[in-house]
């Protein structure tokens, strides 16, 4: 199948531009009498819609694009500061892309992916339990974060069937688009200012670009080293090969002054994975990465072991309640939807454990999710409900740091079989992907594939990747990229 062009309006012309102006002209209006962070918004979403309905593909990866580029303006566009549920910049893109993915599926009718019906399964768990959270406000806030991942990855996956070219548009396109948030990085690390910042201790200024947080930023440029491999192996010319391989190694030194063990942790993974997966690499290429991997880690584990013995004397940290002291936690506001807030929670014990580093930190809340997903464990404590339980343990609001204990803690056993099958789902569909691959350059870019999921499920693990939807943005529409080179049969 040949691919189709990547811009084709249908729509006459003067109709776009007459309709383009009226939009922008609402926006200056809006932007002048209520806020120019208003009027900002209303011009993006508007233009966002119009490419998207034009052309899905250019739309859905210029919405993406944008997203990364301002992923954290939510701060700054805070649009109900004097509401207990702020409702940002990204959030409102997510809405944006969650009702432009309704409108796709209902006027295409796109062919089954392979990881829609487990999609559906998981997205259907996370409705039943919203009525069980004592905030549902919190719980629809919480779906409509992940709605617009499978939304992008259905997509994504009918723009991609049978059309190669598109795929690589997109690989490109992910990783010029990471260049914006280095630029700020090291304006963050150079100068220890700027709005998107976090200053950990002395001596210690985490980077985290655009991004809301340090390890969203770390799992990012995962899934970028990742990508610019991939380039530097197949998809670029001689002149092109240095600036990628600047380009990986710059992403990495990034990725260890986000200070962010996690992501950093899941990058050494990803790259022995990928080593021991390009099998049609040679020999001298696979143990590079390996090499690679090998010194990055140990940079990391060296920095991280100082950063551990000086801990006790630079950083306060924040004792769980012991147990029989448990406080109550703190009253839930009304939601500004109205509704009920549900009903006060039972204590539940806790195990405390000191809270003297990340790892301990986050087994206490694990422990302490799984001990309140018990008392309910076919549907949880309701999707959004454990950070009103949280202050009972920590002091304040958080969530697990877990996806998988967070999806049991909230959404129960129905939730947890669903995450599951999505992601083996999509594991098995990249295996096979790579099993088949016919050549050298398919079998590489399969082996990345794998790879970059490799690295994600381990961030999975031990940090909130669902309640950071722009990370996910990136990360599951290019699960579909197999598509695009699906045999005839299956496309």
């Amino acid at each position: 199948m040949e691919d189709t062009p990547l811009f084709q309006v249908s729509i006459p012309r003067p109709v776009w531009v007459a309709l383009g102006f009226a939009w922008l002209v609402l926006s200056g209006f809006v932007g002048w009498g209520v806020g120019v962070a208003y009027g900002m918004f209303l011009a993006w979403a508007g233009i966002a819609t119009a490419v998207f309905l034009a052309n899905p593909f250019a739309g859905a990866l210029g919405l993406l694009v944008l997203n990364v580029l301002a992923a954290d303006w939510g701060r700054a566009f805070v649009l109900f500061p004097d509401k207990p549920y702020n409702i940002n910049q990204a959030g409102l893109a997510n809405l944006v892309m969650a009702g432009l993915a309704v409108v796709y599926v209902i006027r295409r009718r796109p062919r089954l992916a392979p990881l829609t019906l487990p999609f559906v399964a998981f997205l259907a768990a996370g409705l039943v339990s919203i009525p069980f959270s004592s905030s549902p406000f919190a719980g629809v806030r919480d779906w409509t974060r992940m709605l617009p991942l499978a939304g992008l990855y259905v997509v994504a996956a009918e723009s991609f069937r049978g059309a190669p070219r598109r795929a690589r548009v997109w690989v490109w396109a992910m990783v010029v688009s990471s260049v914006w948030p280095a630029v700020v990085s090291v304006y963050q690390g150079l100068t220890y200012r700027g709005y998107h910042n976090v200053i950990a201790g002395p001596g210690q200024n985490r980077v985290l670009g655009t991004l809301s947080h340090p390890i969203a930023y770390g799992v990012y440029l995962g899934i970028i080293v990742a990508l610019a491999i991939y380039l530097f192996g197949t998809g670029a010319r001689k002149w092109g090969r240095i600036p990628l391989a600047l380009w990986v190694v710059f992403s990495l030194a990034l990725l260890f002054f986000s200070y962010s063990r996690g992501p950093a942790l899941a990058m050494f993974c990803s790259l022995v994975a990928l080593a021991l997966l390009a099998r049609r690499e040679t020999a001298k290429a696979r143990a590079g990465l390996i090499g690679l991997a090998v010194v990055f880690l140990a940079v990391v584990l060296l920095a991280g072991r100082v950063q551990d013995l000086l801990t006790p004397f630079l950083y306060r940290t924040v004792e769980p309640v012991p147990a029989g002291e448990v406080k109550a936690p703190r009253p839930t506001p009304t939601p500004p939807l109205g509704g009920s807030t549900g009903t006060t929670p039972t204590p539940v014990p806790t195990r405390p454990a000191p809270a003297l580093n990340s790892v301990s930190w986050r087994l206490n809340l694990w422990r302490f999710a799984v001990d309140l997903a018990l008392e309910r464990p076919l549907v949880g404590l309701g999707l959004g409900g454990f950070p009103d339980q949280s202050p009972r343990l920590v002091g304040f609001e958080v969530t697990p740091h877990n996806d998988f204990v967070r999806v049991f803690a909230e959404m129960g056993v129905l939730g947890l079989g669903t995450f599951v099958w999505l992601w083996g789902a999509a594991m098995w569909r990249l295996f096979q992907f790579w099993r088949r691959a016919p050549d050298r350059p398919l079998s590489l870019f399969a082996a990345v594939l794998l790879a970059m999921a490799v690295g994600y499920l381990v961030n999975s693990l031990s940090a909130d990747l669902l309640n950071n939807p722009t990370v996910g943005w990136v990360f599951w529409p290019l699960m579909a990229l197999p598509e695009a080179f699906a045999p005839r049969s299956e496309a």
